[in-house]
């Protein structure tokens, strides 16, 4: 097992997020700022990474929530060619974008773990929709609103209601 330590922030360079962060503590909620968790084989090598802008520090607290509370592994986070998480977009749409966008879930079949990979539905709308299924059919997104999932319009693109992809408001500025 790795041994990780914490450095300040003030002493970064040049790191991926990759190295050093240990999924499998006994703790279960970790936080790194103003600190970043870094390996002991990359502190001895002098191979401290950059600085975390805001954004970084956010997309890493997706990610966290992703492992921990949806059950993901660390291979399924997006992680770029410098082993470093996409700024521009989350994770988890992301991760819907290069496999949900061209083959949609239908949400009368699909199983927790395939709702949880759906933007805009966590662990309560998930559990929410199996419930709903037993009592009937979900056959709009004004449905899945009534189960207090907040944002159906963000898992619209990566659902289907009745074996259809659900009617959506198209954006003026996209």
């Amino acid at each position: 097992m790795r041994r990780v330590v914490a450095i300040p922030s003030s002493t970064c360079q040049g790191h991926s997020p990759g190295e050093g962060y240990r999924v499998d503590t006994p703790y279960k909620r970790r936080y790194a700022a103003p600190h970043r968790l870094v390996s002991f084989h990359e502190q001895e090598r002098g191979k401290i990474g950059p600085c975390w802008a805001p954004l970084r520090e956010h997309r890493l607290y997706q990610a966290s929530f992703l492992l921990r509370d949806y059950g993901w592994k660390v291979e399924d986070l997006p992680f770029g060619t410098e082993g470093l998480l996409p700024l521009n977009v989350d994770p988890k749409r992301h991760f819907a974008e290069q496999h949900l966008r061209e083959a949609p879930l239908e949400i009368m079949s699909a199983s927790r773990e395939q709702l949880l990979r759906v933007p805009g539905i966590g662990p309560q709308g998930a559990a929410a929709i199996l419930r709903a299924r037993k009592e009937g059919r979900i056959t709009d997104l004004s449905h899945l609103r009534q189960l207090r999932i907040r944002a159906p319009e963000q898992a619209a693109p990566y659902i289907l209601l009745s074996g259809e992809q659900p009617l959506q408001q198209l954006s003026l500025f996209a």
